[in-house]
């Protein structure tokens, strides 16, 4: 794809308001944003979210990446804001593109 690399870049952040670390429940947000650098539009169709906990548990996120696909205009960002509630306060998610399509 012309060599330019797409960003992808996850925020998070604990919630302490309404999270409940005596009974492992610890709120987080996260905010997706993924940059299409190119000078056509692409559809994604697929990024796959892992969650992993302090304790090195790992689990995949439910995402609506998975059964949609979604248009990036040229040279745009593509936002998506979600929550999730693990057990540990100390948590990752991460991000993998995993399709794709270039939109002529």
């Amino acid at each position: 794809m012309n060599g330019k690399s797409f960003s992808l870049i996850i925020d998070t952040e604990y919630v302490e308001e309404v999270s409940v670390p005596t009974q492992h429940r610890d709120f987080f947000t996260y905010t997706i944003t993924l940059t299409n650098p190119l000078s056509q539009s692409v559809n994604l169709s697929s990024i796959r979210l892992l969650l992993t906990d302090s304790d090195g548990t790992v689990s995949e996120l439910h995402n609506p990446f998975q059964d949609n696909d979604y248009l990036i205009s040229s040279q745009q960002d593509f936002c998506y804001s979600n929550d999730i509630i693990t057990h540990s306060p100390l948590s990752i998610v991460q991000g993998k593109i995993e399709s794709v399509a270039l939109i002529d």
